[in-house]
């Protein structure tokens, strides 16, 4: 099973959650900067109870590798795809599909340190996943405004959104590819068709 790792609880003296360093730099490729620090964790203080930090915090660290893995897929070739894939990541999440994904694998196996690079790849993919329904979601209703931020397509038009939501599936593809486990892939790849489903029906009830 994908999932069977155990992840080693935060030290007391680690960071809290809100507290996450989001300035990674991107790889020296003509387009490289730093990550903007606002964003991937500053506002989680505000965003989640105390109780909830603490669960957080079991998983900080495997939590900082799902994010370097994220900055990882930035595209090399293309700033403007850099700059909206980078915006995406970075835009202020909670995080809470990745924290779920490593608790899970915390839960559920013996420590292996393969298994648990896995296990970060695989919530690294379910961010992705995420973050790409929501660029296409924001075209589809028009929005202007995520987590009080301009989305993609209010920055750089509809198109650049989708073609930036149709990026991170792809990355997401690949990490999955890497991960040599056929019924994971089906299972990411159902939980596709289905929010594909879902929002053609939402279309079709809405008023």
């Amino acid at each position: 099973n994908i999932y069977s790792t155990i992840v080693a609880p935060t030290p007391p003296s680690c960071k809290t959650p809100h507290e996450f360093d989001a300035s990674p730099t991107l790889a020296d490729n003509g387009t490289a900067r730093k990550v903007a620090a606002e964003g991937t964790g500053s506002t989680m203080s505000s965003v989640l109870s105390p109780s909830i930090q603490e669960v957080f915090a079991l998983v900080l660290n495997p939590l900082n590798e799902v994010k370097e893995s994220l900055m990882a897929i930035i595209p090399p070739d293309s700033e403007v795809l850099a700059e909206t894939v980078q915006a995406s990541l970075t835009g202020g999440g909670k995080y809470l599909r990745p924290v779920v994904t490593l608790l899970s694998g915390t839960a559920t196996g013996p420590q292996d340190a393969t298994r648990k690079q896995q296990t970060v790849e695989v919530a690294a993919v379910a961010e992705m996943i995420h973050v790409a329904t929501l660029l296409h979601d924001d075209v589809i209703d028009g929005s202007e405004l995520r987590r009080g931020k301009k989305t993609v397509r209010a920055q750089w038009g509809n198109k650049v959104s989708v073609l930036s939501g149709d990026y991170l599936l792809a990355q997401a593809s690949v990490k999955l590819s890497k991960l040599d486990n056929t019924r994971l892939v089906s299972i990411f790849a159902h939980v596709l068709a289905d929010l594909c489903d879902g929002e053609v029906e939402q279309m079709d009830t809405s008023f």
